[in-house]
C-alpha cells in the first residue's frame, strides 16, 4: 500500500478539498493523519489506489510525495511491537513511523514505513497483510 504526503496550507477548508477531489475520483482513504505545524498542515492518507490519489491532489496543486507501507497484522496482546520493532532494529530496518489502522477481533493491524521496505517484508513475512 502507498502512504502519501499532502503538504497543505493550515487554514479552514483545506481537508474539504481534499477529500472532494479524491471523492470525486472514487478513491478511498484507507486511513488519514493530519497535523499542523504553525502556517502549514502535513497530511498523510493511505490508499489502495495512489495513482488516481496523486493525479486528484495534483490537480488542485498539492505536490505529492508517496512511500511504500507496510501493513501489519499482530496479536492484540503486550509485547507485540517491541517483538517487531526488536526484530527490525536487531536487523538495521529503521521505522520512520507507525500509526494504528484497526483492531478486529484479536490482531491489531498497523501501518509502518520503514528505512528498507523489502527487507522488513521478509523480515515480517507472517505479520505483513496487503
Amino acid at each position: 500500500m502507498k502512504e502519501l504526503h499532502v503538504i497543505a496550507a493550515n487554514q479552514p477548508g483545506v481537508l474539504a478539498g481534499i477529500s472532494d477531489a479524491l471523492y470525486a475520483e472514487n478513491v478511498n482513504i484507507e486511513s488519514i493523519v493530519a497535523e499542523s505545524m504553525g502556517d502549514n498542515g502535513v497530511i498523510r492518507l493511505l490508499t489502495r489506489d495512489a495513482v488516481k490519489a496523486r493525479k486528484a491532489l495534483e490537480g488542485l496543486g498539492y505536490k505529492v510525495m508517496d512511500s511504500d507501507i507496510l501493513v501489519l497484522g499482530l496479536a492484540d496482546k503486550p509485547g507485540e511491537l517491541a517483538r517487531i520493532s526488536h526484530l527490525l532494529g536487531e536487523n538495521g530496518v529503521n521505522i520512520e513511523n507507525v500509526y494504528l489502522l484497526s483492531k478486529e477481533q484479536n490482531t491489531t493491524f498497523l501501518a509502518m514505513r520503514v528505512s528498507d521496505y523489502n527487507h522488513a517484508r521478509k523480515l515480517l513475512v507472517r505479520e505483513v497483510r496487503d
